[in-house]
């Protein structure tokens, strides 16, 4: 009676139902978990960083102690989540990169302050809609895949994975799937283990074909099932050829099960530039135009981690 019963099923609410739910079923208590979801209209990541709903979240954070102490209990915190990026018009990749961490760095402070440890920050990959596949804030996200300073930012898995509207919104089959997945990257982290979407690192030339290297944490796979669409090239593409050379075949290197091999017709000149899931023509769904058939081999209950978008220049290999 002292908590504000949630009004609807959010994400977040949807990721604090799962937890549970996985509780329940190994028989374990059940804590209370308070719920947030803080919005305003910032126009850039710059301008989120000093608005209303971090102003709002911090409030919310001094009152979940109070809360807690009324109850004769500690709270903490298990995660924050950020869901910012098309929303981002600074028309600036590392404008946006930036403005993030000084949104992260904001709250982690804010919350040290009442007590609480560093936090995890949990966030989807956007990938764009139906209609939008490229755009500075999109490119932003890669920066900060890498570049996150000391801040434990995890990125769940990339936005094709789960099914949109015509509006790009989640469907509700979506919003429950990423819930489900932003559970098991919490759990992996809260056991000291590291949730890692296969991430694509270099695109380097073997010969006449392109050998990708990736940042994984188990074995590569190219779905067979393509659920998402991606076509026979799997979501790769390569912009920049001036010899008309195509991707013909994609497949996991046989030596290294970490690596990507594009065959491709002919050697690719020119200033080749290899994508991922990353700019490609628009469609209508049900998926994000830009989606793959890259992942690992972790899988739970219909549930994988794919690879997450990416754009690279070709470089010569070794």
């Amino acid at each position: 009676p002292l908590l504000q019963q949630l009004p609807e099923l959010t994400h977040e609410a949807l990721l604090a139902e799962s937890l549970l739910a996985r509780r329940s079923a190994a028989r374990m208590s059940l804590p209370l978990i308070v719920v947030r979801a803080e919005t305003d209209t910032a126009a850039t990541a710059a301008d989120l960083g000093q608005g209303l709903a971090v102003a709002n979240l911090e409030r919310a954070a001094t009152n979940l102690t109070a809360a807690a102490a009324r109850l004769g209990t500690r709270a903490q915190v298990l995660a924050v989540t950020l869901d910012y990026v098309l929303e981002d018009v600074s028309g600036d990749a590392l404008a946006y990169r930036d403005g993030i961490l000084a949104l992260m760095e904001r709250i982690t402070r804010s919350l040290g302050a009442l007590g609480f440890s560093r936090p995890v920050f949990l966030a989807g990959f956007d990938c764009g809609t139906h209609r939008i596949t490229t755009g500075p804030a999109l490119h932003g996200q890669w920066e900060l895949s890498w570049n996150h300073g000391d801040h434990q930012l995890v990125f769940t898995a990339p936005s094709y994975a789960f099914a949109i509207d015509d509006t790009g919104r989640l469907t509700d089959a979506g919003r429950r799937a990423k819930a489900e997945l932003s559970a098991e990257a919490l759990l992996a982290v809260q056991s000291g283990a590291k949730w890692l979407c296969p991430t694509i690192q270099l695109a380097e030339r073997a010969g006449n074909d392109i050998r990708l290297i990736c940042e994984a944490a188990d074995s590569l796979v190219i779905d067979p099932a393509d659920p998402f669409g991606a076509g026979a090239s799997a979501g790769f593409r390569l912009d920049g050829v001036t010899n008309d050379a195509k991707i013909k075949k994609v497949e996991i290197d046989p030596k290294d099960r970490r690596a990507v091999i594009l065959r491709c017709t002919k050697r690719p000149e020119g200033a080749v530039e290899v994508a991922y899931a990353f700019g490609a023509a628009p469609n209508d769904g049900p998926y994000p135009a830009n989606a793959g058939a890259l992942r690992d081999a972790w899988g739970q209950g219909g549930l994988h981690r794919w690879a997450l978008p990416a754009r690279l220049t070709l470089t010569e290999g070794a």
